[in-house]
């Protein structure tokens, strides 16, 4: 055969071996793709085994564990001394921000104006006894502890802790939801309360509105003993309806504590001498000087200008029932 010929077939021949093998490829492809969607409709995962173990697939990725989010850690443990106990109260970063924080130093909130009348509280059995003029109005102390202790201004927990540690039912008010959460957190671990004792209770509240007592302690109280009023401001205890709410669970016999920031007597306060026999307290020298208290007591109601309601129509009005429990 000429070499020319011989050239052809060749030429021939390596063509037809390229078109079979692009034709095996094509079919591969096409048996590969058929078995996918087969794989895809087989409701008992027969197929997909089989694909699994006949044709190499990349390794699915470990799953990640949930990411838990770690607790923002408290700014600071301070500890007191109250009702014989060391007290420890945690604070969150954001307690020097509220309004009623008071003073501060280097972002670290002390709430004095809540340890003074929680010093006052847990000193006397009789809290008429830490007054000089106001014990003399008052009717005769028949009991062997305070009952109901009812707290506006939720703080820390100073207050409330105080308040159950010496044997009294405490009802908290505040409106700040997360200001309740650390106060109830930091009860919950310096509180022990034996079987028998007070009950606490810490509720939402919007101050201007009137208290429910008689709802919130099953029918057992309708008035306070003791109430305290703690913020870092007078003006604002006066102002943003705190005594309004007070007012409707103060009787004739109730013990008004007023706790702020200052020295100062706001005139809001004064003012209020037409309905309240006023008296501010004598407190320890190291506190003195940043913190006031005023003890206050409800004017007998048989005077005419007693008869009107003095904190406007959120308020109760000046005659209430004794505490009953």
């Amino acid at each position: 055969m000429p070499r020319m010929a011989r050239g052809k077939v060749r030429r021939r021949e390596a063509s037809s071996v390229w078109k079979h093998r692009v034709l095996a490829v094509a079919c591969a492809g096409v048996l590969v793709y058929a078995l996918q969607l087969l794989a895809s409709s087989s409701p008992d995962g027969t197929v997909i085994g089989l694909l699994s173990s006949t044709f190499s697939s990349p390794t699915p990725p470990t799953p990640r564990p949930p990411v838990t989010k770690k607790p923002i850690p408290e700014v600071a443990s301070l500890e007191y001394e109250l009702a014989n106990n060391t007290l420890v109260m945690n604070q969150e970063w954001w307690h020097a921000t509220e309004d009623s924080a008071g003073r501060t130093h280097a972002g670290i909130s002390y709430w004095e104006h809540a340890l003074a009348p929680a010093q006052l509280l847990s000193r006397h059995p009789n809290p008429w006894q830490a007054t000089r003029k106001l014990k003399l109005l008052a009717g005769e102390w028949e009991w062997s502890q305070l009952r109901l202790l009812v707290v506006m201004g939720a703080e820390l927990g100073l207050l409330t802790t105080t308040g159950a540690l010496i044997g009294a039912s405490v009802l908290t008010l505040d409106p700040s939801i997360r200001l309740l959460e650390v106060a109830k957190r930091n009860l919950e671990a310096n509180l022990h309360v034996p079987e028998g004792q007070g009950v606490v209770a810490l509720r939402k509240a919007r101050w201007g509105s009137s208290i429910e007592l008689g709802k919130l302690t099953e029918g057992q109280f309708r008035s306070a003993d003791v109430i305290v009023l703690n913020h870092a401001s007078c003006e604002s205890i006066l102002l943003t309806g705190m005594i309004q709410s007070a007012s409707s669970v103060i009787s004739i016999d109730t013990l008004v504590l007023v706790s702020f920031q200052g020295v100062e007597v706001c005139e809001e306060l004064q003012a209020l001498s037409r309905y309240f026999v006023l008296e501010t307290l004598q407190l320890g020298q190291s506190i003195e000087q940043d913190v006031t208290v005023v003890a206050m007591k409800l004017k007998p109601s048989d005077q005419e200008e007693q008869q009107a309601r003095p904190f406007g129509d959120a308020g109760g009005s000046t005659k209430h029932t004794p505490a009953q429990g």
